[in-house]
């Protein structure tokens, strides 16, 4: 199971400290600010290239090298949630109350969803799992388009 705000690869570990998206060595050493534009991001996660998180505070899902360099805003969703979940090619976030997705690359965002209370979201290869604080577990297939 994932800590929420934290990620890993193979030599760096992302985290969010003070709200500061961060990367430092595994090995320890000096943390690197990944980002500067604000200090609320809420979650933090990686794949092989990038780094994706979300600044609650301007209510943007942003996307950034691993190996440094300018981040890139993937979408605009006035609040964003605290949780992020990837896929191959997507990445999916809470906003405002409903659930979305937008390509790595950038483009519009997806709908997916809604809920009361969002706090929990989840993927696997064919779904969309989130929870909300009345409950229960929503699962909607993930569309194919």
């Amino acid at each position: 199971m994932r800590k929420h705000g934290h990620a890993c690869d193979g030599d760096r570990r992302y985290l969010r400290i003070l709200g500061r998206p961060l990367r430092v060595a595994k090995q320890g050493g000096e943390a690197e600010q990944i980002y500067a534009g604000t200090w609320d991001i809420r979650d933090i996660l990686v794949d092989s290239e990038r780094v994706y998180f979300n600044d609650f505070a301007s209510g943007r899902v942003l996307s950034a090298p691993k190996a440094g360099g300018a981040a890139m805003t993937l979408a605009t969703q006035g609040k964003v949630g605290n949780q992020m979940a990837l896929d191959n090619d997507y990445v999916y976030y809470l906003g405002s109350g409903d659930v979305y997705r937008v390509a790595k690359s950038g483009g519009a965002a997806e709908w997916l969803g809604s809920g009361a209370g969002l706090y929990a979201l989840a993927v696997d290869d064919d779904y969309v799992f989130w929870v909300g604080a009345t409950g229960p577990v929503t699962r909607v297939r993930k569309p194919w388009w």
